[in-house]
């Protein structure tokens, strides 16, 4: 019989070589990956639910996910690239608490500068809207 916190004993089997999926299907492909998991398991355990072919199938995708993910780990390593997030508190406060045009152009105005004062010391940017649609 299955232990009540199965969810958790299978997840935490998940390794860096099963998450790689998510570059490329995105995230919920992890999600899905640990229920297919978690379904292939029952199905094995359960006589009355076995179904051979499934059991296959099943484990085929599993394995093959893993292959993946060893593979793309092997690969070379490209340029690193350094991730950070600028965050004014005072900006930030002010942003969720802006009701008006003019508190919403004084947020963007504080984040601009600081982006700007960054990017004058040689720093290279990204930049995404917080919250867009």
């Amino acid at each position: 019989m299955f232990h009540r916190d199965v969810n958790d004993h299978i997840s935490s089997l998940i390794t860096l070589k099963h998450l790689q999926s998510a570059s490329v299907l995105g995230i919920y492909s992890v999600t899905f990956l640990i229920c297919l998991f978690a379904n292939v398991l029952a199905m094995a355990f359960h006589a009355s639910l076995r179904s051979n072919r499934l059991l296959a199938f099943g484990l085929s995708i599993c394995a093959l996910d893993g292959a993946f993910g060893f593979a793309r780990l092997s690969s070379p390593q490209q340029a690193a690239v350094t991730v950070s997030a600028l965050v004014d508190e005072g900006a930030m406060l002010n942003a969720y608490r802006s009701d008006t045009l003019d508190s919403t152009v004084s947020v963007s105005t504080a984040y601009a500068k600081a982006i700007r004062l960054a990017a004058a010391q040689g720093v290279q940017f990204a930049v995404t809207l917080e919250g867009a649609s």
